[in-house]
């Protein structure tokens, strides 16, 4: 074998092993968000529309503009808060962020429609407003939603005005396990 096979060998083999260390000693493996590394999976699901499938306008902007019920499942033990965040991939910039909740009781099994969960809190939106603002794309366009849901080590310390680069920042290094659903939204014409 020449030296450059042996070089690339070598590398492959230190890669595979700083990849292989960190994934016992730590536990964490990567996710379809692989900016945010997680040890777990948390199942999201709602009654109100089917993963991958239309949103009804009931959750958006031309309808009452409330958010869904969302239901939890393998929330770890170990969870100190949650947060959910709805973002809208296809939106100019990337990533327009409709709803964010943090400090959410871990312990719960349910997020109602339209309900923050006790001390929970609500940051503020990228249209400005400290609530869940819905779908709500250019009319003829077809935008994906995005409902991410984290488990964290720790309750944020974060004010209750505080936008989406706050957030980011506060649950970097903190998240446990993740989930998400997502959904599909048209705009009707009026």
């Amino acid at each position: 074998m020449g030296k450059f096979t042996l070089g690339f060998i070598l590398v492959i083999l230190i890669i595979g092993g700083c990849a292989y260390y960190i994934y016992r000693t730590t536990g964490y493996k990567f996710g379809l968000d692989s900016t945010i590394l997680s040890k777990g999976t948390i199942n999201i699901s709602t009654q109100d529309f089917i993963d991958g499938g239309k949103i009804p306008a009931d959750f958006a902007c031309d309808g009452r503009n409330v958010s869904p019920t969302f239901l939890l499942e393998h929330i770890p033990s170990d969870s100190k808060s949650l947060v959910i965040i709805l973002d809208d991939s296809d939106s100019n910039p990337k990533y327009f962020t409709h709803w964010m909740a943090f400090n959410i009781d871990p312990g719960v099994s349910t997020i109602e429609s339209s309900k923050v969960l006790g001390n929970a809190t609500v940051g503020i939106n990228d249209f400005g407003n400290p609530e869940y603002d819905g779908p709500c794309p250019p009319v003829g366009e077809t935008h994906n939603y995005y409902f991410r849901i984290y488990a964290l080590d720790r309750v944020l310390n974060l004010a209750p005005n505080s936008k989406r680069t706050n957030l980011d920042a506060a649950i970097s290094g903190h998240v446990i396990a993740k989930g998400q659903i997502t959904g599909t939204y048209s705009r009707l014409a009026n």
